[in-house]
């Protein structure tokens, strides 16, 4: 007997291990050509977001659980207006978006500042 399925995964998220040590959540990630996790830095091509519920420190070959669709959270890396496209800045954090920057989010709400986590919908295109 045989049985046909689909390989689509619809889930909005998906699971890595840590490449290395680090604070994950609500940072855009990216996969290295192992398939491991690794925080993406300013500029880079990120496959989805780091969600909130990942441990605080996550160990290299643990799981990191990744936003790749819909809504979700975000960290800031400066004041960020509720609308603006979001791009990858220092360490993983989310900035406004610049001619040029891959866009990975639009900013649901605002930020004051760095630090904190908004709320964002998840888009990928090139700005």
């Amino acid at each position: 007997m045989s049985y046909t399925a689909t390989g689509i995964n619809t889930s909005a998220t998906i699971v890595a291990p840590a490449a290395a040590e680090a604070d994950v959540r609500g940072k855009g990630i990216k996969l290295n050509a192992e398939g491991q996790a690794v925080v993406a830095g300013a500029g880079e091509v990120a496959i989805g977001l780091a969600i909130i519920t990942n441990d605080d420190t996550v160990k290299v070959g643990e799981d990191v659980d990744i936003q790749v669709k819909e809504i979700g959270l975000a960290l800031a890396g400066g004041a960020i207006a509720a609308g603006a496209e979001l791009a990858i800045g220092a360490d993983g954090k989310v900035v406004t978006a610049t001619d040029g920057n891959f866009v990975v989010a639009t900013a649901l709400e605002s930020a004051k500042a760095a630090g904190k986590f908004i709320r964002v919908q998840i888009t990928k295109y090139q700005k």
